[in-house]
């Protein structure tokens, strides 16, 4: 996300005038990084002078600051009857709306600043971000490119195109822009999440490793982090330690259904299926679209000789991707493995007819598809 956009100072034209004073204060206490000092003195402002859309605006990029976005949401919508077609405060309306994870309403927001000013660069990298979340790869790279090309000083352009080609499968790709954004924004969290991500799908555990724990120093609360350095350990054989750091997360937060999966997946290589398969309840618990951890679940029930629970597992982790490239090449592998080969084909074949533009998944599932017929 981007910084949101400030109304500027006024001069007051009385000594009496405090909305004026309070609302030149709050700016000056914003400048200096108070911000409780900010949002009291807009607030002031707020109190001498009620229908002034200014203060409203800025008291609203404070509480936004403060992590408060449903306040600042309401603190914008007041400032719309005086600027209803300002660019500058449908972005924040936007920026306010993708925080509260309400994308339709801040993919309109984004759309209606760009038709008003279609070279809004940080509007155009936003809108990028939101497409990506919301798997809509080809939108979000033309809208990234098109920032780079009209800031090409933008780093959350080139880290957001990085995420993008790593979840495309193209790591090497993806690391090249996460380091060039990262030249402008050396700490911005989510490209150096992103850059071990691609060293730990590319198996430089080492690099992972190391990236995930500087990530770890600089915040022991980034639960991204400690996530990445669980499964990082889990990768190198490094069990007890992979147990230790995801109990640790789940600890400060538990309610995350991807440090439970890796959690279960530690338990199942150290052989403890019952934990194992706790583990992926709780993950599919919180969070019904997960067939990764449906698969992991299923593959732990098979090896216990629970075959008509893993072939329920199974059954949920398709219902929820019917046609997700992914998941049907892991339930051909899972079928592959049972040496039933007829089911493994249908389900790789199914693979390669729905795989676009991740090239290193076709370039798997072709393999597999190889070894299949060469083992007839």
């Amino acid at each position: 996300m981007g910084a949101l956009l400030f109304m500027l100072s006024v001069s007051a034209t009385s000594c009496q005038d405090m909305a004026i004073h309070h609302y030149n204060s709050g700016l000056t206490a914003w400048e200096a990084g108070d911000t409780s000092l900010a949002m009291e003195h807009f607030r002031k402002s707020i109190e001498e002078r009620r229908t002034d859309p200014d203060a409203h605006i800025n008291l609203g990029c404070v509480l936004y600051a403060k992590g408060r976005y449903q306040e600042a949401l309401e603190e914008f919508k007041f400032a719309l009857s005086e600027y209803e077609n300002d660019p500058g405060l449908h972005y924040n309306l936007g920026e306010t709306y993708a925080a509260l994870e309400l994308y339709q309403s801040a993919k309109r927001e984004y759309e209606f600043v760009l038709r008003l000013e279609p070279e809004f660069v940080d509007a155009l990298v936003s809108y990028g971000k939101l497409l990506l979340d919301t798997g809509k790869y080809k939108a979000a790279q033309e809208r990234l490119i098109h920032a780079m090309t009209l800031r090409p000083s933008n780093g959350k352009a080139y880290i957001y195109l990085g995420l993008l080609y790593a979840r495309l499968g193209k790591y090497h790709e993806g690391a090249n822009y996460l380091y060039r954004g990262l030249r402008y924004e050396p700490k911005n969290v989510d490209g150096l999440l992103g850059l071990a991500y691609t060293f730990y799908m590319r198996e430089m555990y080492d690099d992972a490793l190391k990236n995930y724990q500087k990530l770890y120093s600089a915040d022991p609360t980034n639960s991204e982090a400690m996530l990445g350095i669980g499964k990082t350990h889990l990768e190198m054989g490094k069990l007890s330690q992979a147990e230790d750091m995801l109990n640790r997360v789940i600890k400060i937060r538990n309610d995350f259904p991807e440090a439970y999966k890796a959690l279960g997946d530690t338990h199942a290589e150290q052989r403890q299926y019952v934990q194992a398969v706790s583990n992926y309840r709780m993950a599919v618990h919180q969070q019904e679209d997960f067939p990764e951890a449906y698969l992991a679940m299923a593959k732990v029930l098979h090896s216990t000789g629970q075959e008509i629970e893993a072939k329920e597992a199974l059954d949920k982790a398709l219902l929820r991707r019917p046609d997700d490239p992914r998941i049907l090449y892991q339930i051909g592998q899972f079928y592959y493995n049972l040496r039933n080969k007829e089911q493994a084909k249908n389900y790789l074949e199914r693979s390669l007819e729905n795989v676009s533009e991740d090239l290193e998944l076709r370039a798997l599932v072709e393999r597999a598809l190889s070894a299949l017929e060469s083992s007839n």
